[in-house]
């Protein structure tokens, strides 16, 4: 709440948090401990403004903010899933390569072509693959779950730290109508082969789905912007 004060501890404190992250991307060789699919969301949204022709007005680092709290949901989307119903219905096996290149066309526009060559290779469309890749996730639900419920912040409480900061903490303040928003929540994965929650959203055929819980959250639930 000190951040827009320019208050000395507050600067300390975040010079230390980005020395501790440039350290933990030093010891692992990727930028991954600090750019995650929060940062996914944040580039997609800029390249959604930047091809029709405007900037956004918001900072990169507000951007990513937002997108913390919508991960965040994500994850809390993921842990309430019961795995072997998931499982049960088959739905995971089936991935149109089509449709989902017309959903990346929809929102990159003239960068998705691109986009596609670089991500198309990296995605399972085959049946078999998917089955493949749906048995290794339930057999490691349990530590997937752990990371959902022991190891990430409550979404409440990191739209509770952007308010008090004095940002925006939802893509609705970005601007973004809730369409808009539920196809980069599907899209923005593809712009980097970096596995994360979304991919596995996508993995266990859940991600449309996902999206739209998560925009429920933000676009139906009072108290999720600030008025």
């Amino acid at each position: 709440d000190r951040i827009a004060e320019r208050d000395d501890e507050t600067i300390k404190s975040i010079t230390e948090a980005l020395i501790f992250t440039g350290l933990a991307i030093g010891m692992t060789g990727t930028s991954r401990p600090a750019s995650g699919e929060e940062h996914h969301l944040s580039h997609c949204w800029e390249m959604i403004s930047m091809n029709e022709g405007r900037y956004t007005k918001w900072l990169h680092g507000n951007n990513v903010g937002v997108g913390v709290g919508i991960i965040a949901e994500a994850y809390s989307f993921v842990n309430n899933l019961d795995i072997e119903t998931v499982y049960a219905t088959g739905r995971y096996r089936h991935l149109d390569r089509n449709q989902w290149a017309r959903g990346l066309s929809e929102v990159y526009t003239r960068s998705a072509a691109s986009i596609i060559k670089f991500k198309e290779g990296s995605i399972a469309f085959e049946a078999e693959q998917r089955e493949r890749n749906m048995k290794n996730i339930v057999k490691n639900w349990s530590a997937i779950k752990e990371i959902c419920s022991e190891l990430l912040p409550n979404p409440e409480v990191i739209r509770g730290i952007m308010k008090q900061a004095g940002a925006i903490c939802s893509p609705e303040e970005l601007g973004l109508n809730r369409e808009l928003f539920k196809k980069s929540f599907i899209a923005a994965k593809d712009i980097r082969k970096r596995y994360g929650i979304l991919q596995l959203l996508e993995d266990i055929g859940m991600l449309e789905e996902a999206a739209e819980a998560v925009a429920a959250v933000y676009y139906d639930t009072p108290g999720t912007t600030i008025k």
